[in-house]
């Protein structure tokens, strides 16, 4: 004789409370060491008071090559973000750091060696357009001069347009360029 089942209960599902994030309150002020090409790191220290109470999950940053995307939730009834894109040079994210310490998060972000030692850093962020850091070891010096002067053409005002493409159109047809006074 086969046993009959008891019958299922079915029960509520579990209530889980959802709480969006935000709004960003953006962190403006922040010390900054972008280290000299013989030092690996760039560091930044953000001041905020009482961070160091929050659980850890409540400060997560997010690292690319080229952005870092810093979160603090729940501070003080405040959620703060330091968000950087455009970085100055490129950076190995999975080297990067995030520590908290009393009333600091301090950011290390790890530069990319090259092949003469750490980038060196004008400042955090880029000016203009970012140019990726050169894989190609094996170059031929000739391009790097060549790829420098393009982009100095790119980069230039319409004069140094006019002087570089010259001097080029010059050189092709194996003419020495002398520039005018006028034209410096």
């Amino acid at each position: 004789p086969a046993q009959a089942q008891p019958p299922v209960q079915a029960t509520a599902p579990a209530r889980v409370e959802v709480k969006p994030v935000g709004p960003w309150t953006e962190i403006t002020t922040f010390a900054q060491d972008l280290g000299g090409f013989d030092k690996p790191h760039v560091t930044l220290d953000i001041r905020l008071k009482g961070v160091e109470q929050l659980p850890a999950e409540n400060v997560t940053c997010d690292f690319t090559e080229a952005s870092f995307d810093l979160k603090v939730t729940g501070l003080d009834g405040k959620n703060y973000r330091f968000l950087k894109t455009n970085l100055d040079k490129d950076i190995v994210a999975s080297e990067s750091t995030v520590k908290v310490k009393k009333n600091h998060v301090i950011l290390t972000l790890q530069k990319v060696k090259g092949e003469y030692g750490y980038d060196s850093w004008s400042d955090l962020c880029a000016k203009g357009k970012r140019r990726p850091t050169k894989k190609d070891n094996s170059a031929n010096p000739s391009d790097s001069i060549m790829g420098m002067m393009q982009d100095l053409y790119e980069d230039g005002d319409d004069n140094m347009k006019k002087i570089i493409g010259e001097a080029m159109y010059k050189a092709k047809r194996g003419e020495k360029y002398e520039p005018k006074a006028d034209d410096l």
